[in-house]
């Protein structure tokens, strides 16, 4: 079974946001629990950034990635309930103000229980498993590996009252293990993610925010 999704950052034009193991940089390892692909960097990026600021975004980027997108203590089918604290503690220091305003809008909604909200918040953050008979695995580690590959780094030009941003995109792929009435089973995640950036300010915990995001994320049962 194979679900896929087209899930665009924001459904809502008030909203702003249009849009673990050792990291593995070499394939040689056989099936590395975190396996991060070295981007490719448009010559337009090198120019207008520098190598090593394109570099330290897409760091920073897979980063957050590999730390928010399945957060261990959500992947646990049992939970079902959540609080806008939970869902934003992990994701607002990573955003503008103005996207971070925008992602706690999208919080207020989806725990209201806004379809659409839900699903622009789960292509950034995993959440709320909902398969009623499924349970954790036998030894309770949910997450089996991740890997980021096809990553990009380039430079979407100003357009109207769009500012220049630095434009990270790659494939994010991810194994989840359940069991259901005792046996077994994987769900193999797929994402392909794309994450608008902008400078971070002097006091930031990071050089980039994240300013905007856009996806695609398919679902395959693996029995």
């Amino acid at each position: 079974m194979t679900i896929r999704l087209r899930l665009a950052a924001l459904c809502a034009a008030a909203l702003v946001l249009t849009g673990c193991g050792a990291v593995i940089t070499s394939p040689d390892q056989v099936t590395p629990e975190v396996y991060v692909e070295q981007p490719s960097v448009s010559p337009a990026a090198a120019k207008r950034f520098g190598d090593d600021k394109a570099e330290q975004a897409y760091q920073e980027v897979t980063k957050f990635a590999l730390e928010q997108a399945f957060p261990e203590a959500f992947l646990d089918p049992a939970k079902k309930t959540y609080t806008a604290a939970e869902l934003t503690a992990g994701v607002a220091p990573h955003l503008t103000p103005t996207a971070a305003q925008g992602w706690s809008s999208l919080v207020t909604l989806a725990l209201a229980g806004d379809a659409d909200a839900q699903d622009s918040l789960r292509i950034l953050q995993f959440y709320n498993v909902d398969d009623p008979g499924s349970e954790l695995p036998p030894d309770g580690d949910v997450l089996v590996r991740q890997q980021i590959t096809d990553a990009t780094v380039d430079v979407e030009e100003p357009s109207g009252d769009s500012p220049e941003r630095l434009l990270v995109s790659f494939r994010h792929e991810a194994v989840l293990a359940y069991a259901e009435a005792g046996r077994p089973y994987e769900l193999d995640v797929t994402k392909t993610m794309s994450y608008w950036l902008a400078p971070a300010g002097a006091n930031a915990g990071s050089t980039w925010l994240i300013a905007s995001y856009d996806g695609r994320m398919d679902v395959a049962v693996d029995s």
